[in-house]
């Protein structure tokens, strides 16, 4: 009734406004709408929920006409380096792997392409690299384009081949440079590999490879749509080829990111011509602290209490989704889409037939950060072939953000009937969303959802036993570096390994930090992690730390990053030679010593780090490294870390455990 209610009070005194709704022309194809699960790092914390509640939140992504029901689904391709919340497994993290036997079993991201495909066999899916393994160069991989695009085109191949998942895109490198030979290598490998119909995108960043595609045939004919992350500029627009809003969103989720979301979606178009547009990022899935909290459609941050948010971006992307599909029709400025004269737009969709009863789908939105829109009657009259939907009842939904009171999201309302002439009217308040549609299909999907999040649970402790390799184990989060699981042998079993070899190629140069993870809850202040290390090579280091924190100067509004990882890191390698410092990353030494004995190579010893109030203690095998160390001017709270401080150590840990101090 309230929903009924919301369209029959008719607001009396509105603005009066006529618009044309025909399809004599048609418009660009739509390519769909689709978010990102990488970049890094950000569904980290999904393959820890219990299966069922997985496949719950999934079905809220990927479900048709469940939730946001996407079109596309676009993942990182890992390599190994922090992508802005952490790293990613690369597939083929040595030069040895990629030649002989890459490792499809890596990561997360292929389970979740196959979930998508599993609720939806029509999802298209895009993969972009944002860092890559070391051997393919120091700084950029261009210095020998083959062997990048055979890295590239390994991973095509691999999902395929390992899980029978047709990649229909694929990226360069996110936000950075890209190389014209690079892309012609791929575009060959791909097409002597039986993938002809995988498209490259270029250059997902700020269009620049758009000038190389206006004077150079052979490399305009190898890419097929033109990406960036900002507006485009001249240049890609007069490509010819469709542009797409490769990452966009950027905003918190729920209200107000939701509307923000829904007004994107429809300007993507009518200001820029843009036919695609992805959201960064599908679901917040990593720890609360990290850079860029709260910024996904939905939010999945408790598995340990099987807890998640269905935010109201889900529904405000439903509101095209569910009532259109990729290979549709835009239908133009001016005469199916545009500015509301009020303020606000609307856009079009047409199921083209040629000849047949086209389904259309309007999406209207009334939405400003900056003020300066009414609330208006908008009068649509239908023209063309549109007219055959003349006396025939069309579907409505509605949300209302902010809208005073209670707001409501994703709601079916009592239906339009265009009259005798082939218009109907919608009488659109401030801060609302609109689709009106000839299709009948949509729906409000739910599952049951615990109401609350509980605090991450302590004490808590792990052998790592239930994880099998090379999976992550559960609830650790790689900050930068690959952690896996892996067969340790003898009494110790399954242990955690730092497995990256090498220097990885990272995505930006302030996130170059040294291989760490982090763990529990960056709240945490009084604390005792204790674990046993092996390190496995004479080169080999460690690092534990308590109240272990991201100090970043990133924000929603500036993307400058700068990652700093403040804590209390302990520090040692197989000289027996300790440091307490205050980042884990060319951070001031707090202390320095010598350690009870000398951890020789392949030999399993056990370190407690704890701090309670402004004091802070170490052990090494029941051995005292330091007692009660001043630590006041030295943060407060943070996560449990663990890391190495130097790339291409590969020591061990087993029997973690942690505890309020």
């Amino acid at each position: 009734m309230k929903i009924i209610l919301f369209l029959a009070l008719v607001w009396t005194g509105l603005c009066a406004n006529n618009y044309d709704i025909s399809d004599s022309k048609l418009g660009p194809r739509f390519d769909g709408v689709g978010a990102i699960s990488g970049g890094g790092a950000t569904s980290r914390l999904l393959p820890s929920y219990k299966p069922s509640v997985l496949s719950d939140i999934l079905d809220y992504l990927f479900l048709p006409n469940f939730g946001a029901s996407l079109h596309w689904f676009k993942v990182e391709i890992g390599g190994e380096a922090l992508a802005t919340e952490g790293a990613e497994s690369s597939h083929a993290r040595t030069l040895q792997e990629l030649q002989n036997n890459p490792n499809y079993k890596r990561g997360y991201e292929w389970m979740l392409m196959v979930e998508a495909k599993k609720r939806n066999p029509n999802i298209k899916l895009y993969g972009l690299s944002w860092t890559w393994p070391g051997y393919l160069g120091r700084g950029n991989p261009w210095g020998n384009v083959e062997l990048t695009a055979n890295y590239s085109l390994s991973w095509v191949m691999g999902a395929k081949k390992a899980y029978g998942l047709d990649i229909d895109v694929i990226g360069v490198w996110n936000e950075r440079s890209y190389s014209t030979g690079y892309i012609l290598a791929l575009r060959r490998g791909l097409d002597a590999a039986g993938f002809k119909n995988t498209a490259i995108l270029c250059d997902d960043s700020k269009y620049a490879c758009a000038v190389d595609i206006l004077k150079d045939k052979e490399f305009a004919d190898a890419v097929t749509f033109v990406g960036g992350h900002d507006p485009p500029t001249p240049e890609a627009t007069q490509t010819g080829k469709p542009v797409w809003f490769s990452e966009d969103f950027h905003q918190k989720g729920g209200e107000p990111g939701a509307a923000v979301w829904a007004h994107q979606i429809n300007t993507r178009f009518i200001q820029y011509n843009m036919t695609a547009t992805f959201a960064w990022n599908a679901i917040d899935s990593f720890y609360p602290g990290l850079s860029f909290d709260n910024t996904g459609l939905m939010n999945a941050r408790c598995p340990w209490s099987g807890q998640y948010e269905v935010l109201a971006t889900i529904w405000s992307t439903a509101h095209t989704t569910q009532f259109t599909q990729p290979g549709w029709f835009y239908l133009p400025l001016g005469t199916g889409s545009g500015l509301l004269k009020a303020g606000g737009s609307f856009v079009t969709y047409v199921d083209h037939k040629g000849g047949g009863k086209s389904d259309f789908t309007i999406v209207v939105e009334k939405f400003s950060k900056n003020g300066g829109i009414s609330a208006e009657t908008a009068t649509m009259c239908l023209g063309g072939s549109l007219v055959w939907a003349i006396g025939t009842p069309l579907n409505v939904w509605t949300s209302s953000f902010q809208n005073g009171g209670s707001p409501h999201y994703f709601e079916k309302a009592t239906s339009v009937t265009p009259d005798s002439s082939g218009c109907f009217n919608l009488n659109i308040p401030l801060n609302s969303l609109w689709t009106v549609t000839t299709l009948s299909q949509g729906s409000k999907g739910s599952h049951t959802i615990p109401s609350t999040c509980e605090p991450f649970p302590l004490p808590y402790s792990t052998t790592f036993e239930s994880c099998t390799p090379p999976a992550e184990a559960d609830y650790f989060s790689d900050v930068s570096g690959s952690w896996e699981c892996v067969d340790g042998s003898g009494v110790h079993g399954i242990v955690m390994r730092l497995q990256t070899d090498s220097h990885p190629i990272s995505w930006e140069s302030a996130a170059d930090t040294t291989p760490i993870g982090v763990f529990g809850d960056h709240y945490w202040s009084n604390t005792k992690v204790s674990v046993d290390v092996r390190l496995n090579s004479a080169s080999d280091s460690f690092m534990l730390a308590v109240r272990a924190n991201l100090a970043n100067t990133t924000d929603h509004n500036a993307l400058d990053l700068e990652y700093v990882f403040p804590g209390l890191w302990l520090s040692w390698d197989t000289t027996g030679t300790f440091t307490l410092s205050d980042q884990a990353n060319q951070g001031k030494a707090i202390l320095k010593g010598k350690l009870p004995k000398v951890p020789a190579t392949g030999t399993w010893h056990t370190y407690v780090l704890s701090v309670r109030g402004d004091l802070l203690s170490a052990l090494m095998d029941g051995v005292a490294i330091f007692t009660s160390v001043n630590v006041a001017t030295h943060g407060q709270s943070g996560w449990v870390g663990y890391g190495a401080l130097e790339w291409g150590h590969h020591p061990d840990f087993d029997n973690f455990a942690v505890e309020t101090a």
